[in-house]
């Protein structure tokens, strides 16, 4: 009902993050206070722009764009100058949106619906892949759903099926497969991830 202050609230822990950071400190974020000042002091930029900034954190660089070692990145399609691009991911973005959503999404339903048996069964999710950056290294690489599951709360990964070694399988055909056999004789009580993706794996 206050969506200004709120915003204003996240704004200011945003900006408290943001100053500890190389990039907050170059652009003077300890010394902002209103959103205009933000927008003067903060360039545009565009995805290449901030790819030398994505690479250091990727060799292991602290405190760049966010407080403290960035050890996970989506990857996605659609740059102009790459097949692929690679967008950091940190534990209280998981924590903060993509987490806190879906226990809210929860809490409304169940409040909602009386006597509703969602939870009684198992959360058939089905999600991308995800793998080491390179051989030995300490990031991880792969889609956001991928990410999302991989660090589930130990409740969550309770109530989800299949286990991850299969959910987080790379071969499309492969995965499917698994998921059906492990998943066929299971009390499913909820599908979650990508519409399209689970129209094959039900149609399977």
């Amino acid at each position: 009902n206050r969506p200004l202050e709120i915003q204003e609230k996240v704004f200011a822990q945003l900006l408290t993050n943001a100053k500890l950071t190389k990039w907050g400190k170059q652009h003077g974020y300890k010394n902002i206070k209103t959103y205009r000042e933000f927008a003067e002091q903060t360039p545009i930029s565009t995805y290449e722009d901030l790819v030398p900034w994505f690479e250091r954190i990727m060799l292991g660089e602290e405190s760049a764009l966010w407080p403290g070692k960035v050890t996970m990145f989506s990857k996605s399609s659609g740059t102009t100058n790459a097949r692929s691009k690679f967008i950091p991911v940190t534990a209280q973005s998981l924590r903060d949106c993509h987490y806190k959503a879906g226990k809210d999404m929860i809490a409304v339903y169940l409040a909602n619906r009386e006597g509703t048996k969602v939870l009684s069964g198992k959360n058939m999710a089905l999600g991308g892949s995800l793998s080491r950056a390179e051989e030995n290294s300490k990031i991880w690489v792969g889609d956001v759903s991928a990410l999302i599951m991989k660090n589930l709360p130990f409740w969550a990964q309770y109530l989800r099926t299949p286990s991850l070694d299969i959910a987080l399988m790379d071969k499309w055909e492969e995965k499917i497969e698994a998921i059906a056999n492990v998943t066929i004789n299971q009390n499913i009580s909820v599908i979650s991830g990508v519409p399209t993706w689970n129209i094959v794996m039900l149609n399977r």
